[in-house]
């Protein structure tokens, strides 16, 4: 007669460490996670250079690289310009654009961020184009619906260049496509606020930059 006890078969015949096991399960699934999240960001950072690819943005009155027209130039502070925005005109946004934003930034301004020239918001996704003066105060050009916030002259919409005498500064524009139809912000919110929901919401952005010297 033959006597098994229940546990015999299921008792190992040499104990096992179960710490490595552990270990090495742990290290596998971290690498996993690692890589997932790796993966993830490489998708998203292709994705928007594909979004933003083909994304162009062009002026009629600014050229790339070159001097900004008298007409553009601040007619306050000293500079005698008539205060006209710059013509823009964009093709090729992100399928899913909803709406645009435009910012010009005086790169060379001694504060931190630069100066404030410009910034509207909420531009519909179906305009393609600003007219000449589209920023300027008092114009009536603005897309209906778009929203502008004070410049850092303290005036509201466009205000031109009027560097220091002597000082060449850069001007950049940037146009960005954006994911919602409306900011949170309003027309009474700080530039740099409303610059960080634009960059927030940003599928895109086409830059050009121009520069001005008195």
């Amino acid at each position: 007669m033959v006597v098994l006890f229940k546990d015999s078969i299921a008792r190992p015949l040499w104990p096992i460490d179960a710490a490595p096991i552990a270990a090495f399960r742990s290290l596998y699934l971290a690498g996993l996670r690692r890589g997932l999240a790796i993966f993830l960001v490489c998708f998203a950072l292709c994705a928007y250079v594909f979004a933003a690819d083909g994304f162009h943005l062009r002026s009629t009155t600014w050229h790339d690289g070159e001097s900004i027209p008298l007409e553009s130039v601040y007619n306050r502070s000293g500079c005698h310009g008539s205060n006209l925005s710059p013509e823009l005109e964009w093709s090729g946004a992100p399928s899913n654009t909803k709406s645009f934003a435009v910012t010009i930034f005086d790169l060379d301004a001694p504060r931190p961020g630069g100066w404030s020239h410009w910034v509207m918001f909420n531009i519909p996704g179906g305009v393609s184009k600003l007219e000449a003066g589209a920023g300027t105060e008092g114009s009536g050009q603005a897309p209906n619906g778009a929203l502008e916030c004070a410049n850092d002259y303290g005036t509201r919409g466009y205000g031109g260049p009027c560097p220091p005498h002597a000082a060449a500064h850069r001007y950049v524009v940037s146009l960005y496509a954006l994911k919602v139809e409306k900011l949170p912000a309003n027309r009474d919110a700080a530039p740099a606020k409303v610059v960080k929901q634009i960059e927030a919401n940003a599928l895109g952005v086409a830059r050009m930059a121009a520069k001005y010297q008195q």
